[in-house]
């Protein structure tokens, strides 16, 4: 009798023992279910390896993404489309930073990025994908920024954009921005992150939107715009980065709608207004403001008033 109760005792101990060890090894948390009693999410502990495993659902049961954590951080992260398909997968270090490669999929299947993360940030070459499994942009990077080229296209295949950069993300060299049909939309150039020289906008038609100079990244020189006809909108000149001289603008007929002088950017001296080709109103500006005697002319030319401002 003492031998069987000793026995028994025994096996006690032992079932207590791996019972103990199974717990220390694997513990389910809790379990969150939606209000029809459906699985929502789990929370798994392994004390071992201090690693924690989270999965959430979609009420349709289909894993919604699974967070597996190490020391209160986040190591690996997934989440998914409701129909299953993995849509982003990535690799964390300590204080939540990614590390390793990146995976982003559309809901079809098809891969939409792919990168890699160092302890700095993003490193080396980055793609982007449309859902046809066409490329959509391009490009390196170093300590979490742009360097090289960097191409974007549109779902056609056609090049969208071309951008240039030195290291730590600084503009330098051409840049390009084309239209859908292959047609040049922009073209520029930056010299360490500031524009330099001509920077031209075109319309689709291959006409010329407006042209901007530049000096050192600031508005220098002769600027002018235009219709889509090919015919002159404004012209005038920049002192940099403001507005100076003589300036004049146009209506879409080639009628003068206004012209005056800037300084600093602003209105001043005598401007004089049309319409429909003819002096419509004439007088002095201030630093923006009209100021003085103001005269106005009625439709036919005739004067009509004089105002004091």
């Amino acid at each position: 009798m003492k031998i069987k109760t000793l026995i028994n005792l025994y096996l006690t101990i032992i079932t207590c023992f791996l019972t103990i060890i199974s717990c220390s090894q694997k513990k389910v948390h809790y379990e969150d279910l939606y209000e029809n009693g459906q699985l929502k999410e789990t929370m798994i502990t392994y004390h071992k390896e201090k690693i924690t495993k989270r999965i959430h659902y979609f009420k349709n049961n289909q894993i919604s993404f699974v967070q597996v954590y190490k020391n209160d951080s986040t190591i690996n992260y997934d989440t998914y489309y409701k129909n299953g398909q993995l849509e982003h997968s990535e690799r964390r270090i300590y204080k939540e930073r990614p590390i390793g490669k990146l995976l982003k999929y559309h809901k079809n299947g098809q891969l939409e990025k792919i990168g890699e993360w160092d302890s700095n940030g993003k490193i080396g070459e980055w793609n982007e994908y449309f859902e046809d499994g066409k490329l959509a942009r391009f490009g390196n990077y170093k300590d979490y920024n742009k360097i090289g080229e960097w191409v974007y296209y549109y779902e056609n295949g056609q090049e969208w954009i071309i951008e240039n950069y030195l290291e730590g993300g600084i503009q330098d060299g051409d840049w390009k921005r084309f239209f859908e049909d292959g047609k040049i939309m922009f073209t520029g150039e930056f010299q360490l992150g500031k524009r330099i020289g001509m920077h031209t906008y075109f319309f689709q038609d291959g006409s010329i939107e407006s042209i901007y100079n530049y000096n050192n990244g600031l508005l220098s020189g002769i600027h002018k715009s235009y219709y889509q006809k090919n015919q002159l909108e404004e012209i005038g000149e920049y002192k940099e980065n403001e507005k100076s001289g003589k300036w004049i603008y146009y209506n879409e007929d080639g009628s003068i709608e206004e012209k005056g002088n800037y300084e600093n950017g602003q209105k001043n001296g005598i401007w004089k207004e049309y319409y429909e080709g003819k002096l419509d109103q004439i007088g002095n500006y201030k630093d923006d403001k009209r100021t003085g005697e103001w005269k106005y002319y009625k439709e036919n030319g005739k004067f009509d008033r004089i105002v004091n401002y």
